[in-house]
């Protein structure tokens, strides 16, 4: 599938940092490459920095994010079903003993939809303006 809309130029979107390289968020981020907007591509099924304590980025980042949240150095909006996606999934580990989110497959076997503003908050914070801040508050998890 090919997207075939012009993206509308009031969003003003060029240079900020758009990740979700996978499933349909592949093809929308081609399209908005040829409109030249810079894009940050991650799969959040890639590696995690720390790969000795979590299972990939999407994890590391999830765990990361809840402590920031725990510990109040981010606020959240008072958004019911954002705060029921963020608390909704289950933390688990695999065979090396590293934290893995549980699937989004094993979400809707339960009954829970997937946490799409969940991943768009987490999304932002690490791609966005946030990360100059969390890379200084959170010294044990600096980025290069």
């Amino acid at each position: 599938m090919r997207v075939r809309f012009p993206l509308p130029a009031h969003l003003a979107l060029q240079g900020y940092q758009i990740g979700g390289d996978e499933g349909y968020g592949h093809q929308l981020m081609d399209r908005m490459q040829e409109e030249r907007f810079y894009l940050q591509r991650f799969n959040n099924g890639s590696p995690a920095r720390r790969s000795e304590v979590y299972a990939n980025l999407s994890a590391e980042w999830w765990s990361t994010i809840g402590q920031m949240i725990e510990r109040r150095q981010i606020i959240i909006p008072n958004d019911e079903k954002l705060v029921a996606q963020l608390t909704s999934r289950r933390k688990l580990y695999d065979s090396k003993g590293r934290e893995k989110l549980e699937s989004k497959a094993d979400l809707a076997a339960r009954g829970v939809e997937s946490p799409d503003r969940a991943d768009a908050l987490i999304g932002a914070i690490v791609l966005g303006q946030a990360k100059a801040d969390w890379k200084r508050s959170r010294g044990d998890l600096k980025r290069n």
